[in-house]
């Protein structure tokens, strides 16, 4: 199975973030890839190709053109965390940068710093390189890649998130065929959904309900997508604590509407948060119900471009990740 990483992922590295009304270590470390990776590279199943080009971030076809060009512009010699928020959405833009970043941000622990951008920039032809690969080959891929991107929407960006790397694979997939989206992150992917709502892309989202947790105002069951969109934005909120086979019985039903879809490619938004181990979930899934994950995601029987999104057992990740896709590989 090829694994695609950003080569140069580590250099984006906050210290801090702003979290529960304290200032807190950073979360999502570039240790949580270097594991994954370092785990995969002994295993002779895996062919783990590191990417060192970059792309312009302009075009990524899916994010607001104003919020992109902010972040491909943005001269900072520290991590910007802004501490006021367009809430109404004003046009006017500021000249101070942490308050153009607060134009489009919707939290406190995303960072934008020195490297932020050409992070981006790498992480975007990781992704295009590993879209190239399925569509050519029609074999799984995994994309063990950071920062994350199920937070990110249309204009908006936030949960460790700043672009959408689910979404980019899938507007680039969508030319060959049907594409489907399983969210299966401990918090709801509201980035995808939002550049999906309105589009006959399939996303569906299994995830703590956020009347609980992170992101609160999206994810509920009754958003089921807008114009032509409507009928696929499929959310399956479950409750903090949510055992292994209960999660297996809604992960059946999702892959039943899947199924019911037929897709050309699925993509599939991993987070090893689920993990009962996880210091940002609640769910009870031991390992096996890692790997039983994946062996019903596999028995759909259609390419799976696998994406990196949450999961932060730092010192737990590397047999986390093994065991959910030993099924693919």
């Amino acid at each position: 199975m090829r694994v695609f990483v950003p080569k140069i992922h580590g250099l984006h590295s906050p210290e801090y973030e702003f979290n529960d009304s304290k200032l807190i270590k950073y979360q999502e470390p570039p240790d949580r890839i270097d594991k994954i990776v370092e785990r995969l590279s002994i295993n002779h199943r895996y062919i783990v190709t590191e990417v060192t080009g970059k792309e312009k971030l302009s075009k990524n076809g899916v994010h607001f053109d104003k919020m992109i060009e902010i972040f491909e512009n943005i001269r900072t010699d520290k991590y910007l965390i802004p501490d006021t928020f367009n809430i109404k959405r004003i046009e006017k833009e500021p000249e101070e940068c942490s308050a153009k970043l607060g134009m489009y941000l919707f939290d406190t622990a995303t960072p934008f710093g020195p490297n932020t951008a050409d992070v981006l920039r790498n992480s975007f032809m990781t992704i295009k390189e590993a879209v190239n690969h399925i569509k050519k080959t029609k074999e799984n891929v995994y994309v063990a890649i950071r920062p994350p991107g199920h937070h990110a929407g249309y204009d908006f960006f936030g949960g460790y998130c700043y672009m959408n790397n689910a979404a980019i694979a899938a507007v680039r997939l969508k030319k060959t065929g049907k594409v489907a989206i399983l969210d299966i992150d401990y918090h709801h992917g509201n980035g995808t959904q939002d550049i999906f709502y309105y589009s006959d892309v399939l996303y569906v989202s299994l995830h703590a309900d956020p009347a609980t947790e992170f992101p609160y105002y999206w994810g509920y069951a009754e958003e089921s997508g807008e114009g032509e969109g409507y009928g696929y934005n499929v959310n399956i909120p479950l409750a903090r604590g949510t055992k292994r086979q209960d999660y297996l019985m809604a992960l059946r039903n999702a892959l039943e509407i899947i199924s019911g879809y037929s897709p050309t490619f699925l993509i599939l938004s991993l987070g090893l948060d689920i993990y009962r181990g996880d210091p940002l979930g609640t769910f009870d899934i031991d390992r096996d119900g890692l790997n039983e994950i994946g062996v019903l995601i596999r028995v759909l029987g259609v390419p799976v471009l696998i994406v990196q999104e949450g999961g932060y057992a730092i010192d737990e990740i590397g047999d986390n990740i093994e065991a959910i896709l030993e099924p693919f590989s």
